[in-house]
């Protein structure tokens, strides 16, 4: 007799891929902030040090809390009734489910470039580094701004997917 999965089941296996993409970018965070560390030849101040280990720790642990607790993630972001089986699910179902995972990986990408960026600037107002430019400060303000839009657009996913699924019925019944 096959087993069905359920809603929360299916959503957790997504949670897990979720969770190891955060920790790989976690471990990509850790070079960037270990290169970016040893660039610079003056002392580096306290809180510009615990900021770069925070953008490398904070991902590791929400990585490993998801990975250990998933089905516990995902009851909390998809509140239907456990007993739902997947192959209940209609395509609409599905489709706002595979929203929510979408918003999740957008978001990863989104807090860890944050993460970075916010470490840049306290760096480049603690330390007097030498060889940036004002090019290099306009690069990251405008490199900043884009992280901001692509984490709104990570949680307007997770948050909006039966509205982007009312959309789409909307633009496709139009035309």
């Amino acid at each position: 007799m096959a087993r069905h999965m359920k809603v929360h089941e299916f959503v957790a296996i997504g949670l897990r891929v979720f969770a190891i993409a955060l920790f790989l970018f976690a471990l990509n965070q850790f070079v960037t902030v270990a290169l970016f560390a040893s660039s610079i030849s003056e002392d580096i101040p306290r809180g510009v040090i615990f900021l770069g280990i925070a953008t490398v720790v904070v991902p590791v642990v929400v990585a490993i809390l998801i990975w250990r607790f998933p089905l516990t993630v995902a009851k909390t972001i998809v509140p239907t009734p456990s007993n739902q089986s997947l192959d209940a699910l209609d395509k609409n179902d599905l489709f706002v489910g595979a929203t929510i995972i979408l918003g999740l990986y957008v978001l990863a990408f989104g807090l860890v470039d944050l993460a970075y960026l916010i470490t840049r600037f306290k760096i480049i107002s603690d330390v007097n580094t030498q060889g940036l430019s004002s090019v290099g400060d306009l690069e990251t303000t405008a490199n900043f701004y884009a992280t901001l839009v692509e984490i709104g657009i990570g949680v307007w996913l997770i948050l909006g997917s039966g509205y982007i699924l009312r959309m789409i019925r909307k633009v496709r019944d139009w035309s």
